[in-house]
């Protein structure tokens, strides 16, 4: 049923994959991967020992092959829409936060455009799934 028109899980599906390649294997791999001069074009580093963002990276990169992968499972546990509903919320937050409190006061055009459709992408993810927790419950 994952690939047919009548499929109830189609958004969260579309959500899992997008967010997946983007926040999680992109932008996980520009974290582990990335020259310091990529993270400061980011603003994510200035100076300092570089282990901690290489291991977010990792983190996030893993997190999203499990997006990827899950997106065509039959059917969604409780678990996973959960996990998906806090992954997004945590970095939407952490980058409201980080915009409020002028952490990315360095960034570009094309850095503030980029951080604003990582929050959209952020949303979506966190809210997508909570049409779903209704019908796990049952």
């Amino acid at each position: 049923m994952a690939y047919s028109l009548g499929d109830p899980y189609r958004p969260l599906r579309t959500v899992l994959r997008i967010n997946g390649f983007v926040l999680g294997l992109l932008l996980g791999l520009a974290l582990l991967a990335g020259p310091r001069s990529l993270l400061a074009d980011m603003a994510v580093y200035t100076n300092g020992p570089l282990l901690p963002l290489r291991l977010a990276g990792a983190t996030i990169f893993a997190y999203g092959l499990w997006m990827v992968l899950g997106a065509s499972a039959r059917d969604f546990e409780l678990s996973a829409l959960v996990s998906c509903t806090a992954f997004h919320a945590l970095i939407a937050l952490a980058l409201l936060l980080a915009s409020l409190r002028g952490e990315l006061s360095n960034l570009g055009a094309a850095g503030y455009v980029a951080l604003v459709v990582v929050f959209i992408l952020c949303l979506a993810g966190a809210l997508i799934p909570l049409r779903y927790f209704r019908a796990e419950f049952r």
